[in-house]
Order: C-alpha cells, then sequence, then structure tokens
C-alpha cells in the first residue's frame, strides 16, 4: 500500500476515533462532571508515556521546555473547555465549535506574530465560518473605514468631496463604486447551495455634517465624504447574503465583521479592518504557492485553498 493511502487511512481512523472520543465523553457525563472527564482523558494518554519506555524516551525528546509547556497549558484548557460543554450541551454543537479554532489560530497569528490577514479573506471568510453550522439562514458581512488613512485613488473612488449630483452621476457611470460586491455574493451562494432570485447593488452617499480633512483634500458639510454600498443576495424574496460597506473621510470606527444567523449563531468583528492596500499586495504574492499547485483552468478564490501568510524556504 502506498503511503499516501497508509496516511488517508490513518486520518479516517484518527477521525473515528476523535468522533468515537466525543460519544463517550457525552455518555460519561451523565454521571461525571467535564472536568471529572477531561482528568480521565488526561490519564489514559499519560499513561503509554509512563508504561512504555520507548514511547517515554520520545515524549522527554524536546528542543524547547517553555514552548512545550505553554502548548501544554493551553491544550489542557481546551481539552477542558470541550469537555464541559459536551456535558452541558450536545456532542455535535460541541464538536463543531470546536473545529472554528482554525480561525482563531489565523487571527491569533496577525495580532501576536505579526503575519499579515489579507481583506480578500473576508469573503471565503463566512464560506469557513459556516462549515461548523447546522443550519445557516442568512450571512452578513460589514466593512466600515475611515479613509482618510486611505491614498488619493481611493478616496476619489469613494467619492470624497464631490457634491450630491456629481457623485449620482459618477455612480451612473460606474467610477464610484466598490467593485466586487455582487460577485461575492454569488460565490458565497453558491457555496451555501443557495439558487438566488435576484442580487441588488445599491449606492448612498456619506455626507460630511463638519468640515473633514485627510492629507490630500478637504470636505465642507453637505458635501460627500465617502459611499455606502449595500450588496444583497435574494432566495425565495428574502435576503440572505448582505454585504455592507461605509468608507468616508471621519468614520468614527474602522473594523471588519462577519455575522452568521443560523444553528449556531455565530459573529466575528476584527477591530481596526484590514488596510487594503497591504491585503492586496500580500495575497497577490501569498497565493503563488496555491496557484502553482492547482490545476490548469479559471478558478476562483472559493476552488483555491485558503492563502496564507508564505515566507518562502
Amino acid at each position: 500500500m502506498k503511503a499516501q493511502s497508509r496516511a488517508l487511512l490513518w486520518l479516517v481512523a484518527s477521525a473515528l476515533m476523535f468522533g468515537a472520543m466525543a460519544f463517550t465523553a457525552k455518555l460519561a457525563s451523565a454521571r461525571l462532571s467535564g472536568p471529572q472527564v477531561a482528568m480521565i482523558r488526561f490519564a489514559v494518554g499519560l499513561a503509554p508515556v509512563v508504561l512504555i519506555p520507548r514511547i517515554r524516551r520520545t515524549a522527554l525528546n524536546y528542543q524547547r521546555l517553555d514552548l512545550l509547556l505553554i502548548r501544554g497549558f493551553f491544550g489542557g484548557l481546551a481539552v477542558l473547555f470541550y469537555f464541559i460543554c459536551i456535558q452541558h450541551s450536545s456532542v455535535g454543537v460541541a464538536t463543531l465549535l470546536n473545529y472554528t479554532a482554525p480561525i482563531y489560530s489565523g487571527l491569533f497569528s496577525m495580532l501576536f506574530i505579526g503575519e499579515r490577514f489579507s481583506a480578500k479573506v473576508l469573503i471565503p471568510m463566512p464560506i469557513a465560518l459556516t462549515g461548523v453550522c447546522e443550519r445557516v439562514e442568512s450571512v452578513r458581512v460589514d466593512r466600515v473605514q475611515d479613509a482618510r488613512i486611505r491614498r488619493l485613488p481611493f478616496q476619489m473612488k469613494i467619492g470624497s468631496g464631490l457634491t450630491k449630483a456629481q457623485f449620482a452621476r459618477k455612480v451612473a457611470e460606474g467610477t464610484v463604486r466598490h467593485v466586487g460586491l455582487t460577485e461575492s455574493i454569488a460565490m458565497i451562494a453558491d457555496a451555501m447551495g443557495w439558487t438566488l432570485d435576484r442580487i441588488t447593488d445599491e449606492i448612498q452617499p456619506k455626507l460630511a455634517t463638519v468640515t473633514i480633512s485627510s492629507e490630500y483634500l478637504a470636505v465642507d458639510p453637505g458635501y460627500v465624504a465617502g459611499i455606502i454600498q449595500d450588496g444583497i443576495g435574494y432566495r425565495k424574496n428574502e435576503p440572505v447574503i448582505k454585504l455592507h460597506m461605509e468608507a468616508y473621510l471621519g468614520s468614527p470606527e474602522t473594523f471588519d465583521s462577519v455575522d452568521i444567523e443560523g444553528s449556531p449563531n455565530l459573529s466575528m468583528k476584527i477591530t481596526g479592518g484590514i488596510h487594503g492596500d497591504v491585503a492586496t499586495a500580500s495575497i497577490a504574492v501569498n497565493s503563488i504557492p496555491k496557484v502553482l499547485q492547482a490545476s490548469p483552468g479559471l478558478h476562483t478564490m472559493r476552488d483555491l485553498p485558503l492563502p496564507s501568510f508564505f515566507s518562502g524556504r
């Protein structure tokens, strides 16, 4: 048997064992508390290390004791909380929530070790989040930006400094808008297996109420400070996917968020948002390994593996 085939069999066996562990933990929780079940789980895992010398020698061969202790601390807490959740919830919900871990791994890597997180991942992100849901009723993505930190071409693209009439004319011409909302809605719907009745893309100006300035221009009250744009996908005449964007000079808050209504409800917010200029360049570079591994043909972000920071070798 080829090594790859054996590896796949081991992976299937591992998944079965994890499922059996969660099932037996639920049965045990009828008589034992979550922490007690976790203690038994740790004891069973420790037994081979204590009783079998070869495994003990391998286990004690480490390079960084500090990192090993940190990993053990957080891993132990994760298992403890998992079994407590199994005790008070269903096995299915506990396991689904447990496998949101890669999402938090990506966020933590951005916050604590400086890995770059791409704005383009905002669209695959809700698709990934729905993977832990038993049912999904709707998906909403919000992107709110203070455009003062962006370059001049971006501020011009969102209509900063225009009159309402000029803004309406440029929207009709297609020169003031954020490109990609309708395409992103279609991709999310395709991932959900939803057939949409229609997709709308509505654009409104955000008017300044006070004089607001950036490095490049100043906007007086009554003039356009930026854009408010909503892309909405309808299914059975109900809005099920909404992508909402606000980008204007002087926004009091900058953030990106994903909210999923279903079972369970999920909400994720990136405070401070993702800088689009840095992210656009980063995702182009970080996607190179994924593109090189892809088969010939036309692919979308949904077809390719999610891009991640890649430093080379």
